[in-house]
């Protein structure tokens, strides 16, 4: 019986540590996404102020990371952020990322972005235009609502799907 006991607690005491994986760098939060692959996305980054280069890759102890996603409303609200550029590691834009980032007014993404989900960009007061990866094949609906600044869109590739309203 004390075996059992002992296999159990082992086995609990592994399942929490392969889990337990989110980590913080620089005041921005990170979640590990594969150990394996060694990719993670960012999390939480509300605390930005000012111009944004998003790391592509971030240490957690001795292991490192790229970072592949932009997780959902990672930045949402943050209106003190004003430039952010986003690193070719990445693919993926979750919805409501940027979402009412009323100060930023420049971004630049990175060439990798694949997929932007619905108002990841939404009222981002301030923003005038944006390049649009030539391999994102599928942007999310309001991608651009309420941005009242934005006059130019420019599309490098093909867009296979539009989210729609």
């Amino acid at each position: 019986m004390r075996h059992k006991f002992t296999l159990l607690m082992s086995a609990a005491v592994l399942s929490v540590s392969a889990y337990a994986q989110d980590f913080t760098v620089g005041g921005i939060k990170y979640s590990v996404l594969s150990d394996a692959e060694k990719t993670c996305q960012l999390t939480d980054g509300k605390s930005v102020e000012g111009s944004l280069d998003i790391p592509a890759s971030v240490k957690n102890g001795s292991s490192e990371y790229a970072v592949v996603k932009i997780g959902e409303m990672a930045f949402e609200t943050d209106s003190l952020l004003t430039a952010v550029s986003v690193p070719s590691t990445v693919t993926d834009i979750d919805a409501f990322a940027f979402n009412k980032c009323k100060g930023l007014e420049k971004l630049t993404l990175g060439d990798n972005v694949a997929t932007i989900g619905g108002s990841a960009f939404g009222e981002c007061l301030l923003l005038e235009s944006v390049d649009i990866p030539e391999k994102v094949d599928v942007l999310g609906s309001s991608l651009f609502k309420g941005c009242a600044s934005l006059r130019e869109v420019n599309f490098k590739g093909v867009v296979k799907t539009i989210g729609f309203s």
